[in-house]
Formats: C-alpha cells, sequence, structure tokens
C-alpha cells in the first residue's frame, strides 16, 4: 500500500517536472501561447458545426459562467488547504534532507488524501456543469445541432476501449459536453459568436 502511494505520486511528479525543467519562463510563456492557439482552433473545430444561434449561445453562457466560478473557487479551497499543510511539508522535507530520514507515511498519505478529494469535487462541479448544459442543449437546439455535437469526437481518442456504436447519444453528448464545451477556450469563442 505504501509503495502504491509512494509510486502514485513520485510518477505525477516526475511527469510535472520532466517538461519544464527543459525549457526557460520565456520558452514555456511561448509554447503555452502557441498550444492555446491550436486548442482555440480545435474548439473552433467543434464548435462552430453545431451552427449555435445567439439565443442558444446567450443560454448557454450563463452555465459556463456559474461553471468556471465554482471551478475558480474550488481552486482557491485547494490552494488554501495546500498552504496550511506547506509547513508540515517543508518540515518532513528538511528531516528527509539533513537527516535522511524516510518521509512518514501519514504525509504520504495526506498527500494521496487530499488528491482525491480535490479529484472529487473537481468531478463533481463538471459533473453538475455537464448535467445543467444537457438540459439547455436539449432544450435550445434542434435534433440537427444535437447530432453534430454527439457525432463531433471519437470516444476513442478518449478512452481507447470504447464502442461508439455501443453508445447512446447521451454519453457522446456529455462528453461532447465534457471535452468541448466546458473547455475555457469555448466559452471566450461563444462570447465572440454571439457578438456577431
Amino acid at each position: 500500500m505504501k509503495r502504491r502511494i509512494v509510486l502514485i505520486l513520485v510518477f505525477a511528479l516526475a511527469i510535472a517536472a520532466v517538461a519544464p525543467a527543459q525549457l526557460t519562463a520565456d520558452q514555456k510563456a511561448n509554447s503555452d501561447r502557441i498550444l492555446t492557439k491550436v486548442r482555440k482552433l480545435d474548439m473552433y473545430n467543434q464548435v462552430l458545426p453545431v451552427l449555435f444561434t445567439k439565443d442558444q449561445i446567450k443560454a448557454i453562457l450563463p452555465v459556463l459562467e456559474e461553471h468556471r466560478a465554482n471551478a475558480s473557487n474550488q481552486e482557491m479551497d485547494e490552494n488554501k488547504m495546500m498552504l496550511g499543510w506547506e509547513k508540515d511539508l517543508d518540515e518532513q522535507l528538511k528531516r528527509c534532507k539533513d537527516k535522511g530520514e524516510m518521509p512518514k507515511p501519514e504525509v504520504l498519505n495526506m498527500a494521496n488524501i487530499y488528491f482525491k478529494v480535490f479529484a472529487m469535487k473537481r468531478k463533481a462541479i463538471v459533473d453538475d456543469a455537464v448535467e445543467k448544459l444537457k438540459e439547455v442543449l436539449k432544450d435550445k437546439c434542434n435534433d440537427g445541432q444535437l447530432k453534430a455535437a454527439e457525432n463531433a469526437l471519437d470516444p476513442r481518442n478518449y478512452v481507447p476501449d470504447a464502442d461508439p456504436a455501443k453508445m447512446t447519444d447521451d454519453e457522446k453528448l456529455d462528453m461532447w459536453i465534457r471535452l468541448v464545451l466546458i473547455d475555457k477556450n469555448t466559452y471566450d469563442i461563444l462570447v465572440d459568436l454571439s457578438k456577431k
């Protein structure tokens, strides 16, 4: 059990540490800017074929705004929890470095618990937004628009063993909402489209 927790933490930290260590702050900023542009193009590619009207967009935006506020509040809560925990981490790191002590299992267990709680809360926020947005889409969009959203993504690109033929239209729409509509770039796209 201890090894599994440690391996999970080590794997997560290794992934986070590898790429940034290779780039300067300016290089990372340049890469992030370009990747954001690519992501926006991808979101345009997903959103434009649905042919949302201004009225439909105006019904969608408040739900996205509520989701963004909830997600931001969750991030702030996570930040407060982690800052409150930082002193314990610093003390543990100092003992490891200075005395060669193994990290206390309770410290690693606490990290695992925190990260699981964070993930569960974030998932609940996303799930709530997906349900609300699905309700808006089903109320405001016509069948052709719903089909365009449902069939826009190949589920196998996101879940390798997914079988699109066995997925319901609701499951496909959920996936599109989760991966496209609540993407942070889509909000700005919809705001721009609502002004045209």
